[in-house]
């Protein structure tokens, strides 16, 4: 799943109190004003 990762970053936060660690970030949008992430959960 992706991410918003922009604003009040509530999301990445959520996301990273449930376990999961937020790799690099990244852009997309036809102005590249989109950031977003992809979560990272390692599981065993």
């Amino acid at each position: 799943m992706d991410r918003y990762a922009g604003g009040d970053r509530k999301l990445v936060a959520h996301d990273e109190a449930n376990g999961f660690t937020p790799p690099e970030a990244y852009t997309s949008g036809e102005q590249n004003d989109w950031p977003g992430q992809v979560p990272a959960r390692r599981v065993r």
